[in-house]
């Protein structure tokens, strides 16, 4: 591994013209300086296009690109995907940002510990200014509206183990990938929220799998992002569980397991 290898954020983008550029300041402004910024446009009826090229004159590592509008986020990442030139890659939401030392520090743990991802906590900002800070895993089920606080972390454990936590919603955390992991498999394009089965299909693609806590990855809730925007179908939350059954049946997961996510798959409607 090169001592300061090549990071690709990736940072699928709708009509984000009112904070895409406090997004972009925040990797600007990380200790680690070695990545590239490539900004997919999902045809955005805003200004978020021309910020970014107007951002990108200044700033040879940012790459913007769009495409006809999908309302996918998936559909975005991977085209993404597919110019990301990095050794680890990060996938940013064009409201979101990432405290200072989050590159600097992930490549490091990277480096020293051979780990196939890192969840970094995540620090939820509402609107009223108030936040919540979760992250690691824990005893119990979450629900972000009661927990404020970090379960077990500095801590690895084995790919098929984050499947079976997040499975029973006790794990919490923000990837940081190496690029092998997105090698083998892309985000699943079939609805709207395929990310809720990407993220446990990545989990089972690696071998190991660190929790820090140090830095942060900071969630906004905004109504006008295409991401925190809620219109999932339950026919496409019905079908990502469906398909979760199906991987967990793959892997050999115990019955238990599986009876819970029938169960959750069966609550949707």
């Amino acid at each position: 591994m090169e001592k300061n290898p090549l990071v690709s954020i990736i940072i699928p983008c709708y009509n984000a013209e009112n904070f895409i550029e406090n997004c972009i300041n925040s990797i600007i402004n990380q200790t680690y300086i070695n990545y590239e910024i490539i900004c997919v446009d999902d045809g955005s009826t805003d200004n978020t296009l021309k910020i970014l090229k107007n951002l990108s004159i200044n700033n040879s590592r940012l790459k913007a690109y769009s495409i006809n509008h999908t309302g996918i986020p998936s559909v975005v990442k991977n085209y993404g995907l597919k110019l990301a030139k990095g050794e680890f890659l990060l996938i940013l939401d064009s409201d979101d940002m990432i405290t200072e030392y989050f590159l600097e520090k992930g490549i490091k743990y990277f480096q020293d510990n051979l780990v196939d991802i890192i969840l970094y906590p995540v620090k939820f900002m509402f609107s009223n200014n108030n936040y919540k800070i979760i992250g690691g895993i824990y005893n119990n089920s979450l629900n972000i509206s009661d927990v404020n606080y970090l379960g077990a972390t500095n801590k690895i454990i084995s790919g098929r183990d984050a499947f079976r936590f997040s499975i029973y919603n006790k794990l919490i955390g923000f990837p940081f990938y190496k690029k092998t992991i997105d090698k083998i498999i892309n985000f699943n394009e079939e609805s709207f929220n395929g990310d809720e089965y990407s993220f446990r299909e990545h989990l089972l693609q690696a071998k190991k799998i660190a929790f820090i806590d140090t830095e942060f990855y900071v969630y906004n809730f905004n109504q006008e992002s295409i991401t925190k925007k809620i219109g999932v179908h339950h026919w496409d939350t019905w079908k990502t569980w469906f398909n979760l059954e199906k991987l967990a049946q793959k892997h050999n997961y115990e019955k238990k397991l599986i009876k819970k996510i029938n169960k959750i798959r069966y609550s949707i409607y």
